[in-house]
């Protein structure tokens, strides 16, 4: 193999274990986001359906 085919194997390989630990430490920060949200959401959904059930009881 070639010296210049090896640099560019090198190179990709040192690109593509940068970009996942880059995406590893975005999916970090962004799950708890997205978990709160998710929650707000599903809060709003139990409270909406609870609406009509809860009005025959009084």
């Amino acid at each position: 193999m070639r010296i210049g085919m090896r640099l560019l194997l090198g190179y990709f390989l040192i690109v593509a274990v940068a970009a996942v630990f880059v995406l590893s430490i975005f999916v970090q920060e962004i799950k708890p986001g997205v978990r709160r949200a998710t929650e707000g959401t599903l809060i709003d959904t139990a409270t909406l359906l609870a609406g009509p059930r809860r009005s025959p009881f009084r």
